[in-house]
């Protein structure tokens, strides 16, 4: 009987605690990504629009989602957010690669990536960054 009240105050955790520092993280890269994708809508006239010309800011993008996935695997019970971390990067790759492609072309605003071929890059970037954050704030709530 003794064990009875030790065994109701237990509780089992199938997921990671909430980090804010995790958060704090992914909101950085999304606000990164949000003023590149602003840069490239404004500056869509070959050569600003280029691959060449911002392989700085997927050097520093590429960095931070580097950072964020050793944050996040460092924390027991957290292989969900390892997981949309890992799809973030995939999607940034993505997004690089077509920038790249790009820049091949013959001279001139070819060069530049399509509005739609944007939208459609940084929507699903944005996708996964709000599942992340979702899930953040599910722990929050939570746990």
């Amino acid at each position: 009987m003794a064990l009875l009240p030790l065994a109701a105050s237990c509780s089992v955790s199938l997921i990671a605690p909430y980090d804010s520092r995790s958060e704090e993280m992914v909101t950085q890269i999304q606000s990164e990504l949000s003023a590149f994708h602003q840069e490239l809508i404004y500056d869509n006239k070959a050569p600003d629009c280029v691959y060449s010309k911002h392989v700085g800011f997927y050097r520093t993008i590429h960095a931070d989602i580097a950072n964020l996935r050793v944050r996040v695997s460092a924390i027991a019970k957290n292989a969900q957010t390892g997981d949309q971390v890992e799809a973030l990067e995939a999607g940034v790759d993505d997004l690089e690669q077509i920038h790249r492609n790009r820049e091949r072309q013959p001279p001139g605003d070819t060069q530049c990536m399509g509005i739609k071929a944007m939208e459609n890059s940084f929507g699903g970037l944005e996708g996964i960054i709000r599942a992340i954050l979702q899930l953040e704030m599910v722990k929050q709530r939570t746990l």
